[in-house]
């Protein structure tokens, strides 16, 4: 039987534990799913690399997503009109940040 000092202190640590997590003030979003990139570019004014992606299950080509990232070679190596398997976050801006791309080949190319 373990002692009450040992639960009481498995119980705080819990209860510290879900206050931390719940404590973020920011909201998140993130995504993971099959795109086409159907076109890529530079903003020389926020000096910041995108692709426009859409899934081609959930969305047309017109629909498409922009997303930014800042490594610019991973943005020279993605193929537009290719699929790729990407994984995106969005915070309180609503603009979607690359986390991960993977061509759907299997051939890997890390994110930024």
């Amino acid at each position: 039987m373990k002692s009450p000092f040992s639960i009481s202190f498995l119980f705080i640590l819990i209860l510290v534990s879900v206050l931390l997590v719940s404590c973020n003030d920011e909201e998140s979003l993130s995504k993971a799913a099959t795109m086409i990139v159907s076109e890529k570019g530079y903003d020389e004014a926020e000096e910041v690399y995108w692709i426009q992606a859409y899934n081609p299950n959930e969305q047309t080509e017109e629909e498409a997503e922009r997303i930014f990232m800042d490594n610019p070679s991973i943005w020279n190596l993605i193929i537009p009109r290719e699929q790729y398997v990407i994984t995106a976050e969005t915070e309180e801006s609503n603009s979607w940040n690359l986390i991960y791309i993977e061509p759907l080949s299997g051939d890997s190319t890390p994110s930024n």
